[in-house]
């Protein structure tokens, strides 16, 4: 607790003894105390620390209700006012014992001459007590002091401001009545915070808002309000705000619409918003948080070096679970800091007041992924429909040009204000002058030999650039080549001498320039979150004596005091990152060894720090790649650091590209394994970006050990070849089936050789292993190497269980299920027999242990489609229902295990009896599935939300067709009002909306008042035109508020404007629509815009926005592609698109590839395809299966190649 705020009060009132008390200086010459003990004085004054002057006040605020007042100093203020502006604390969770401190000065410390010496105490406060008086209770640890006659104790300290780290949290005011001499109540923050004349009063006082922050996490947060810029480049930081917020008004708009939805629902909400640095984040979430500052408690957490996860830092998270008040808790940079994200989301899962978390990263990658995985039964706070990213301002060169002149007036006022030393003599800034284009003479940018940028490049796309090109014309530079960051840190450099040379001579630093660079692209670089940790990176620093402790003190000090840091750090860093990281570059550069220096045993804190930074820098000074693939390369325990940071940075090219040279120039001996184990260890289950680096890595362990003969037992064998096959079912779980096959491949080899070596113990192991590789082949076209290696696998499975059933049943039952699923169409008799022998061992399993029915109900559903292939309908019908039977009871019991098992199982029951024309019956089974499919949307909105919106489309309809329009109308209008534009973003919910609409009209018209009641009731909103009018739109009403939004330059209107023409079957203008967002590089609407096209008859107009949109990775419309491509028999090319769009899990390409392969005869693998997108609930591919079976019954087997069926 700082002793400079504290102050002594004294109040004169008429014929009165002097009242005393104590006081706060919450703001230059305003003073926090007790209201009572200012109350109708004719003079107040106030004394500081160690200065006996009396400074006369006023009463600038009282509060209404509680014993809590504002002192306005009346006499000229001076520096000994001049204290920060303080913060605020508000306890939003319930605890029993907070600790606190207090200063102030009661009577007990007064002297014989009347002065009165200062009191600290240690106190905690019960934020649980005193909720119905509105006062909590501190109580004193130590001593107290004697009783006065008044019979008071602590007479003198009311007015005392209790704090909590540097936040106050209360007022002393009194001693607690009936609870002797160690309590004493005080009124508490959030009693007068929000208080609107109070707010103002501050925020005349200082510029700034109060903001109310939780002081549970005292000691893990940031101050939310502005810092005060002290050298060029701090005008640059977000937190400086020296350029006013500036067009984002929309995202605002949103954000502020999120948090304000507590009136229909309480709760955590969660939203990550990504983009690159410099586009806006930090600031737009600075915004936002000022804007809820008047009601909502505020929590900016600091970027902590220990990377989250501490006990203490839980614990105060889990405090925050039992608070009444509204709470947002902002976390920048959070790809950084998953484990502190994890964290915090699971304390306040529970938390039932209203509570926002707005999470900001440079983007959404597997750490994201990676944290909806980490939070179990919690994942729908991680949900990917969560993120937003945001988009660039408007981009237009007229945009660019304002926003440099914005940047430009503001800019020049804030420089001219900074707090530091060396005040710079600013040159007159030019008014910039169009440049035009010498062709026809239109304005094209700014910069005519002016020294202002061409706006026009590239690089002025974030506002950051834009404002870091402004700063140089402030500061008299030249454009430096499109280079900024060069000027900016040359004027920087001056900041740094200054700073190094006016300090005490016991404390200066006299170093040249260029080691002075070097110390701040140490501290940018490591961090340090203790003195002595930043000793030994300064004493690595080029340029300075290794063995001077001295001189390591005066620079870890000095770079303390440069750039101070928030959160547990010692020192913080250059900012913005973009500046710190282009210093980095231009150190490293000039100092080869800089990087070993920095790392010479580090942490693994420090490890990721500077791979981190490395990464970002490395995205726009692409010569650092190489120095780090050496740096990894030369230091392998970096590699498991590399794997955590390519997770989480938005390049992680990189580090990819280090990584895969590391381990393949790893010297093939066995001390290479130990890094290589780890390196495996550090992978994590789940990610599609380093399924290759995985691959890389348990191959060369592989080799390793095979070449040198470390596999000395048949136990490490196992262990490894059991690593690989995990491996393999690792990548055919996230649809890498190339991966895959190659894993598999590798783990075979193994297991085939200690087959032949010990058969009893891996013959298992290698017969289930064959299975998988089977399965592989075959999606991957090797027709013939697939059917051996099935075959091989169930010969050998067929020996184990004839041999011993109890200890190989299961692996029998797996491998002819594998079997059966390979051949259901071309070998269909053996198939079916082979899948009804694999249920009958599962149901022997099942029957000695309840723990395999999920595994029985799950052939069920294989043997459902095969009967289905068989066209055996009645017992597909049994079969399924059986299935059914099973799940219900596991689901019950486990609904986060087999909840999802038994929706799926009613989708296939209902369709087959959709399909059979048992309506009735199918109504039934859908009624009972629609609630499961609900809550698994309400769980995961990205994987089940159009699953969702299809159950409630047919349910309506199965309703309608019962003549129970009323009951109809109220999943329909819930299809409507869920998957309406704006609502949700989901492939196919506009055509699920579309058709939706249609059936309620139908509705409507067998029962207009009841269902347009249901309409208010639901949707609060009158019934729309739309619905009253047979062949009128259900969207007509929205075109003209998204057309005035559009016509902004807004990219969301222009989306959802050409997705409501397109609904209408207005193609031109959805074209037109679609046509500006393509054109912006939006993938969804190059997709859209070729399916317009194609609807019109201009296929050749299609391709190329299907092309464009599929390179850019749009797995939509390489589907479309290559549908297009099978028209023109360009088979190959329309296999390899629609194959690439089926490892993103894409059903309908899986049904195109069977296509594909059904049109060039590749029949076993269409069936795989087929069969898997049919299982999928794709009706499309379960007609095609049906093509097949009709070519086997009438040509037989291969047959001439029938016209598949088409996707509508």
């Amino acid at each position: 607790m700082r002793q400079s705020p504290v102050v002594d009060i004294l109040a004169r009132r008429d014929a009165r003894p002097l009242a005393l008390a104590s006081g706060y200086l919450i703001a230059p010459g305003l003073v926090l105390t007790a209201r009572h003990a200012v109350e109708a004085a004719v003079e107040v004054g106030v004394r500081l620390l160690g200065d006996d002057r009396k400074r006369l006040c006023r009463v600038a605020w009282r509060s209404p209700v509680e014993d809590v007042a504002v002192l306005a100093v009346t006499v000229e203020q001076d520096q000994v006012l001049a204290v920060p502006t303080a913060r605020w604390g508000v306890y939003t969770g319930i605890s029993a014992a907070n600790p606190v401190e207090a200063m102030g000065f009661p009577w007990a410390q007064q002297a014989g001459d009347g002065s009165r010496d200062v009191e600290h105490l240690q106190m905690s406060v019960n934020s649980g007590a005193g909720w119905l008086s509105g006062r909590a209770q501190a109580d004193i640890e130590g001593p107290v002091p004697i009783q006065r006659p008044d019979g008071l104790r602590w007479a003198g300290l009311s007015g005392a401001a209790v704090l909590a780290g540097d936040l106050i949290v209360g007022v002393v005011v009194e001693e607690t009545p009936k609870y002797g001499a160690r309590r004493l109540s005080v009124v508490p923050v959030r009693a007068f915070v929000f208080d609107l004349a109070f707010r103002t009063l501050i925020e005349q006082a200082t510029g700034q808002r109060a903001v109310a922050e939780p002081a549970e996490l005292a000691a893990v947060l940031t101050s939310p309000a502005r810092v005060r810029p002290r050298s060029p480049a701090m005008l640059l930081r977000a937190d400086a705000e020296a350029v006013g917020f500036y067009g984002r008004e929309r995202e605002l708009a949103g954000l502020r619409a999120w948090a304000n939805a507590e009136d229909r629902s309480g709760g955590v909400r969660v939203r990550l918003y990504t983009g690159p640095g410099g586009q806006g984040k930090t600031r737009l979430a600075r915004a936002f948080a000022h804007d809820l500052a008047g009601s909502w408690v505020i929590a900016v957490l600091a970027d902590s070096l220990v990377g989250g996860g501490g006990q203490v830092e839980r614990a105060a998270f889990a405090r925050l679970a039992s608070g009444a008040e509204r709470l947002l808790v902002i976390v920048d940079y959070a790809e950084t800091r998953a484990g502190q994200v994890l964290d915090l989301l699971r304390a306040l899962a529970e938390r039932g007041a209203p509570t926002r978390v707005l999470l900001l990263a440079r983007s959404a990658g597997d750490w994201w992924q990676t944290l909806g995985d980490d939070l179990g039964e919690l994942a729908y706070l991680a949900d990917p429909g969560h993120v937003t990213a945001l988009p660039v301002l408007d981009d237009s060169l007229t945009a660019r040009q304002q926003a440099f002149t914005h940047a430009v007036t503001q800019l020049r006022t804030a420089l001219n204000r900074l707090s530091g030393p060396g005040r710079l003599s600013l040159p007159a800034v030019p008014e910039p002058s169009p440049r035009r284009n010498q062709a026809d003479g239109v304005d094209v940018g700014t910069g005519a030999g002016d020294g202002t940028p061409d706006l026009r490049a590239e690089r002025y796309r974030t506002a950051l650039d834009i404002q870091m090109a402004a700063l140089v014309v402030v500061l008299g530079g030249s454009d430096a080549g499109g280079m900024p960051e060069q000027e900016i840190l040359r004027h920087e450099r001056r900041y740094w001498k200054s700073t190094a040379l006016r300090r005490p001579p016991n404390t200066r630093v006299n170093l040249h320039n260029h080691v002075l660079a070097r110390a701040v692209a140490m501290a940018a670089l490591c961090g340090a979150s203790t003195q002595g940790e930043a000793l030994r990176l300064i004493a690595a620093v080029p340029g300075i004596a290794a063995g001077d402790e001295d001189l390591h003190i005066r620079v870890a000090v000095w770079l303390h005091e440069l750039y101070p840091a928030a959160g547990d750090a010692y020192w913080g860093s250059l900012h913005p990152d973009l500046l710190a990281e282009y210093l980095v570059a231009a150190v490293t550069r000039e100092n080869p060894g800089f990087l070993a220096r920095a790392l010479t045993e580090p942490s693994a804190t420090r490890a990721r720090h500077v791979l981190h930074v490395l990464a970002r820098a490395a995205l726009h000074q692409p010569d650092l790649v190489g120095q780090l693939t050496s740096l990894i390369g030369g230091q392998p325990d970096l590699a498991r650091h590399a794997v955590a940071i390519a997770l989480q940075t938005e390049n992680p090219d990189p580090l990819l590209s280090a990584l895969t040279e590391a381990v393949e120039n790893m010297p093939r001996r066995t001390e290479s394994l130990e890094p290589l184990w780890e390196l495996a260890g550090a992978l994590p289950a789940r990610s599609r970006l380093l399924g290759d680096l995985k691959v890389q890595v348990y191959t060369t362990i592989g080799a390793i050990h095979l070449e040198t003969g470390s596999l000395r037992t048949a136990a490490d064998l196992n262990a490894f070849a059991a690593a690989a096959t995990n491996l393999a079912r690792q990548m055919v779980a996230q649809s890498r089936t190339h991966d895959a096959l190659q894993g598999f491949r590798l783990a075979v080899g193994y297991y085939e050789w200690l087959a032949e070596q010990e058969p009893d113990l891996f013959l298992p192991a290698f017969a289930s292993v064959l299975a998988d590789l089977a399965k592989q082949l075959a999606k991957m076209g090797e027709r013939h190497n697939a059917t051996v290696a099935i075959q091989r696998a169930l010969d050998i499975s067929e020996r184990l269980a004839a041999a011993d059933p109890g200890a190989h049943r299961l692996l029998l039952a797996s491998t002819l299920r594998d079997f059966a699923e390979m051949f259901p169409t071309s070998r269909t008799s053996e198939a079916l027999t082979a899948m009804r022998r694999s249920v009958a061992l599962y149901e022997q399993a099942a029957e000695e242990d309840a723990g395999k029915r999920p595994a029985l109900a799950a052939a069920l559903g294989a043997l459902v489609m095969i009967c289905a292939t068989a066209r055996l309908p009645d017992g597909a019908l049994a079969h399924a229902q059986r299935a059914v039977d099973i799940y219900e009871p596991l689901a019950e019991a486990d609904p986060d295990a087999y909840q999802e098992g038994l929706a799926r199982s009613l989708n296939l029951l209902t369709s087959l009896l959709a399909h059979l024309g048992e309506h009735g019956r199918a109504l039934d089974v859908a009624e009972r599935m629609a609630p499961l499919w609900g809550e698994l949307a309400v769980g995961s909105l990205a994987r089940f939300g159009a699953g969702y919106l299809q159950v409630l489309l047919l349910l309506g309809f199965l309703r309608l067709e019962a003549s129970r329009p009323v009951d109809a109308a109220v999943p329909l209008i819930s299809t409507i009002w869920f998957g309406h534009p704006g609502a949700i973003t989901l492939e196919s919910s506009e055509m699920v909306t579309y058709q939706a609409s249609r059936l309620l009209r139908a509705a409507y018209r067998m029962a207009p008042k009841d269902v347009a009641a249901e309409w208010k009731r639901i949707t609060n909103e009158p019934v729309p035109e739309w619905l009253r009018e047979q062949d009128a739109d259900p969207f007509g009403e929205e075109v003209d508020w998204y057309r005035q939004a559009a016509e902004t330059g807004d990219m969301n209107a222009i989306r959802h404007l050409a997705v409501l023409h397109d609904q209408r079957n207005e193609l031109d203008e959805a074209a037109r629509w679609y046509a500006k967002a393509a054109e912006a590089g939006d993938t969804m609407a190059m997709t859209r815009l070729g399916i317009v096209l194609r609807r019109q008859g201009r296929l050749e107009e299609a391709e190329p926005w299907w092309r464009r949109a599929a390179e850019a990775g749009g797995h939509s419309a390489m589907t479309d592609l290559a549908l297009l491509l099978i028209r023109r028999d360009e088979l190959d090319e329309a296999e390899a698109w629609s194959r690439r769009s089926t490892t993103f899990g894409d059903v309908r390409a899986m049904n195109v590839l069977g296509m594909v392969l059904m049109k060039k005869g590749e029949w076993v693998e269409a069936e795989t395809w087929l069969r898997k997108a049919g299982q999928a609930g794709d009706v499309d591919a379960v007609n095609n299966l049906l093509v097949l079976v009709k070519i086997k019954s009438e040509n037989g087997a291969p047959g001439p190649p029938h016209r598949p069926a088409h996707p509508a």
